[in-house]
């Protein structure tokens, strides 16, 4: 006998939903276990054994993937755009199918983005779990004094950001560029939180999530991860604090 799971949670594991929204089927009885209604998100199963559906509909274990995307600049990170601009879907294989991008990365922004079908790591990933490491060039020469603010944890729209770690890297043809690396993935968080220290972005690009790294991956490409890089990844979000 398997180590039995709560039902949302094999949902999540065999990619079928989130967890949330498997908590959410719990609760609404579209879920059958056997052929009864189960309510209870605390409902423990043991997966090998237990038929399982969700509306009817027998669930089965998807095949996990796990890719990393070099996304590039004026590609959106959604599964369509109302405006027709390339969205990352667009650029994923047919082979890597019903992976989804793992947070966001902004339509100017370029970088590491990880697609999964893995809801339960994709959430923990999404909610903070790994480290975010960007690139960030900024105009004019500055020093290290000059980000104090947002080493510190500041203001934005009213609500107190996390302290990122900033370093100064280089100063290229006049400008700054930076490594900032945080945990928070709010809406352009490096973009606002720098144009309140007056300061506009001229390159961003984020070069790792946890323990994967860009690496040589060209703009627009796609590769699978390694087991190895899964495992990390996972080490990484149960060490992470919750």
């Amino acid at each position: 006998m398997a180590r039995p799971v709560f039902l949302p949670r094999l949902l999540s594991k065999w990619g079928f939903c989130s967890r949330k929204r498997a908590e959410e089927l719990v609760a609404a009885g579209r879920v059958r276990v056997d052929g009864r209604v189960r309510r209870d998100v605390l409902c423990a199963i043991d997966p090998e054994r237990a038929q399982v559906e969700v509306d009817g509909v027998p669930l089965q274990r998807a095949r996990l993937l796990y890719a990393a995307m070099h996304k590039p600049t004026g590609v959106v990170t959604t599964a369509s755009d109302p405006r027709g601009r390339p969205t990352v879907l667009d650029l994923l294989p047919p082979a890597l199918a019903g992976a989804m991008p793992v947070g966001r990365l902004d339509r100017d922004s370029s970088g590491l983005l990880l697609f999964t079908n893995d809801h339960e790591l994709g959430d923990r990933v999404a909610s903070g779990a790994c480290e975010k490491v960007y690139r960030v060039l900024v105009p004019g020469g500055h020093g290290a004094e000059r980000f104090a603010p947002l080493r510190a944890g500041m203001d934005l729209d009213g609500r107190r950001l996390l302290p990122m770690a900033v370093r100064v890297l280089r100063r290229p043809g006049g400008d700054t560029l930076l490594e900032i690396r945080l945990r928070e993935g709010k809406n352009r968080q490096i973009r606002r939180a720098l144009a309140r220290l007056g300061l506009d972005v001229r390159a961003l690009e984020r070069v790792a999530i946890g323990p994967l790294r860009l690496g040589a991956l060209a703009p627009g490409g796609t590769r699978p991860l390694t087991r190895a890089e899964v495992a990390a990844l996972r080490r990484a979000c149960v060490a992470a604090p919750r």
